[in-house]
């Protein structure tokens, strides 16, 4: 009895590591994405909606954003998942619980994304590119680290979901 309770634990605690992949690490089917850099753009107040747009691009280490006075510039190779966020303050960004919606911006609210694979910004193509079509985003900021945790469903059928923990850059 104590070797099946063992198995049992044993087995369990298993699955629990493999549901919860590490920090910056995103799952799309059978295959994971390390993404370590974030970044954030103000977008300004959605009129008449209560809410502000931003911007989140959650990058692999082959890219890196330049920025200039006016804009910023994505250049390199590798992953990103874009995200299309609106908070609940037409002031600043609000870290909370963000749901898909097929509406305008309301607050609290993903209304845009994608998951691209193998991207090249210099001619800005994907090997594959996947739009997000459903899901939850939920966000928590503390001493500077935001934690982001997404779970997605992208167009192909396919969900994303993942972890990320670490600073959000900001840029033009």
């Amino acid at each position: 009895m104590l070797a099946v309770c063992f198995v049992l634990i044993f087995i369990g605690c298993k699955d629990d590591e493999n549901s919860n992949p590490p920090h910056n690490t995103f799952i799309h089917g059978e295959n994971s994405y390390i993404l370590p850099k974030g970044f954030i753009e103000d977008f300004g107040e959605n009129s008449g909606e209560g809410s502000r747009s931003y911007d989140i691009n959650l990058l692999s280490e082959g890219f890196e954003v330049n920025q200039y006075d006016q804009y910023a510039e994505l250049a390199g190779t590798g992953e990103i998942l874009y995200l299309d966020l609106n908070s609940n303050s037409i002031v600043e960004f609000v870290p909370g619980h963000f749901q898909w919606v097929n509406e305008d911006r309301p607050p609290n609210s993903i209304v845009g994304g994608y998951l691209g694979i193998n991207c090249q910004a210099d001619n800005k193509r994907c090997r594959s590119f996947y739009s997000i079509v459903a899901g939850t985003i939920d966000v928590t900021f503390k001493s500077k680290v935001y934690t982001i945790i997404v779970h997605l469903l992208l167009e192909n059928g396919v969900s994303v979901s993942g972890t990320y923990k670490g600073m959000l850059t900001k840029v033009n």
